[in-house]
This record gives C-alpha cells, structure tokens and sequence, in this order.
C-alpha cells in the first residue's frame, strides 16, 4: 500500500509539474507576442514615407547646418533625412557612402558636388538604379541630377568684389598697389571658382579708383581637411609674398587663413575677406582680423534640396536650379545685430 501511495503521488507530482510548465509556457509566450505586438505598432508609428540620404565631402559646421535644414525640413512632411555613413566606424569617401547608399535602396541621395572621377561614377550608379539625385554646393552637368542647389557663383563673386573693393580703397591709403589672393581648392580651377574670380576681378577693374592698382590671383590650398589646409597656408604665408588681401571661398579655407595671420604676426598687413557664419569666424571680425564674410543661408540649403526630392517625387518634374540666399557680415553688421 505504501508503495502504491508513493507512486500515486510521484504521478500527481509530475502532472502538476507539466501543468506548471505548460502555464509558464503560455505566460511567457502572452509577454512576448505582447512585446512584438507593442513593437509592431512603435515601428508602425515611426514608419516615415520617403527616406533619403544626405552624403557630403567633408564633416564641416557648414555641411552640417545644411543637413540639420535638410532634416528638420524632410520631419514636417514625414521624410528621414540620414547623414549617410556619420555612424559608421571606418571612415568612408563620399563617392564610397552614396555606393552603400544606393547598395541600400534609399529613395533619393542629396550630395555635394565635386571633380573627382570616383564620385562622378558613384552617382551614375546612383541614377541606373533609379534613385533620383540632388546636388548642393558644386554642379556636374555629366551627372543626371534631377536638381542643383547652390548660390549664384558670378553673383557670389561680386559680393566677394565689392567687399575686396571697398578694403582695397582702405589699403591704398597707405600703398600704391594692393594684391589680392583668392585660395583656391586645387590648381585647377573648377568652374565656379573660375566665376567668382571673374566677378571678383570684374567688380575690381570696373573702380576708377582701383583701375591698374589691384591684382587679382590664385593660390590652391585643397580640400584634405582643416590640418592639411592649414599647414599649405603657412608654407603660402612665408614663401611668398605675402597678399594684401586673402579671399577664403570655404569655411575650412577661412578658419586656416586665420589662424595662420594670428600665428604668423600678419594681422593688419594680411587681411581676409572669409565665407560661412561661425562663432570664430565671428569672433574674427570683431578682433578685425577678418574684415569680412560671405554667409550663406544654410537652412535654406537644406530646405530647398528637401523641396526639390519632393516636388520630383510627386510630379516627376522640378526646377533644374535652385539659388541660395547670400549675406554679408562685416564689424558695422554684427555691431547692428548686437544693438537690436
């Protein structure tokens, strides 16, 4: 009997061992497809209608209040804007990024022009997939873009003139003649360096005042980053003879001339006429040793890649070109601004 006993609660044992485990088993798969369930509707919540990237050449403040305008635009009318490869632990070439872009399937790539030969064959691959493309900063008429975004480069080259004229009036004062050094991001020009210089000199010449006494030049520094730039506008400052005035098209151009002029005791002899709108490029006009700068309206930038995806996306037509806002901050402007 004892032992029949034992057995009867050995099997009652076992059964409520199951039953046990049985309704762990249903507690547990109720919490997971509960979690699954809850995430289904997160990612419905968060599923956005179009998804583009954003690639530039360089991680500098300018192109990153481009993409900022870019992004805050693109969320107002359910549109991701990525800055295509920042997470990304190697460092990648642009032309690289709009390949792992386009190998992604984004529904369009917003990317900064240039004359590389790398890039040039990035975007076509972009556009035999049929990912349509926008361009910022630099156009590539070989390139199918759908759109280009940028300033007026002839109209840019004449604020830059008129800045260079009314500092040339300033130098000639005390000079006879006033040189003027435009830095350049290669040796060979690109098309719409080649415009701003005409501008430049075109606004120069055209002074009565000016005429035969003012000498417009280039000098490349390149676009490898902020050390290299630096270091090629050192060695500029000391073999040469050094310019009356620098004129930086970039920011990364700009910061380097002015660090260089500081650290080389030039300030008051070399003087800079800068581009893009920073706090040390502020601080720079303030302490008069940038005399001015060229700012363009980044968010705008973005903005109107955004609006130029979109309007292609919707009609499968858009403007072939979209000019960006130029102002120009001098000590007088930046006094105003305080003041109100």
């Amino acid at each position: 009997m004892k032992k029949a006993g034992r057995e009867k609660i050995s099997i009652l044992f076992i059964i409520a061992l199951i039953i046990l485990v049985i309704s762990l088993g249903i507690i547990i798969f109720r919490v997971q497809y509960g979690m699954l369930s809850k995430n289904q509707i997160d990612s419905e919540e968060y599923t956005y209608d179009s998804y583009y990237a954003f690639i530039a050449g360089d991680d500098s403040d300018f192109w990153n209040e481009v993409y900022e305008g870019a992004r805050d635009y693109g969320e107002k009318d359910n549109v991701y804007v990525e800055k295509f490869g920042s997470d990304l632990a190697t460092g990648y070439s642009e032309a690289q990024r709009i390949e792992i872009a386009v190998a992604a399937g984004v529904d369009g790539i917003i990317a900064e022009g240039g004359p590389k030969s790398s890039l040039k064959k990035a975007l076509k691959k972009a556009d035999e997939a049929g990912i349509p493309v926008v361009l910022v900063g630099e156009d590539m008429r070989a390139i199918p873009r759908i759109s280009f975004v940028g300033v007026g480069q002839y109209d840019m080259g004449e604020m830059y003139g008129v800045q260079a004229t009314a500092l040339s009036k300033k130098i000639l004062n005390n000079k006879d003649n006033v040189k003027i050094t435009v830095l350049s991001s290669s040796s060979k020009l690109t098309e719409g360096e080649k415009l701003i210089i005409s501008a430049i000199r075109k606004v120069v010449s055209s002074d009565e005042d000016l005429y035969g006494r003012v000498t417009v030049d280039s000098y490349p520094i390149g676009d490898d980053g902020l050390f290299s730039s630096q270091e090629t506008v050192y060695d500029f400052l000391m073999e040469k003879d050094v310019p009356d005035v620098i004129i930086a098209l970039s920011e990364e151009h700009t910061v380097s001339a002015y660090q260089a002029v500081v650290d080389l005791n030039l300030a008051g002899v070399c003087n800079i006429i800068g581009s893009h709108d920073s706090d040390t490029i502020r601080n720079a006009i303030k302490n008069e040793v940038i005399y001015s700068t060229v700012a363009t309206d980044t968010t705008q930038y973005g903005e109107y890649a955004i609006y130029a995806m979109e309007e292609y996306d919707k009609s499968g037509n858009v403007s072939e070109y979209f000019a960006v806002d130029n102002i120009v901050l001098d000590r007088s402007a930046l006094t105003t601004e305080v003041e109100r």
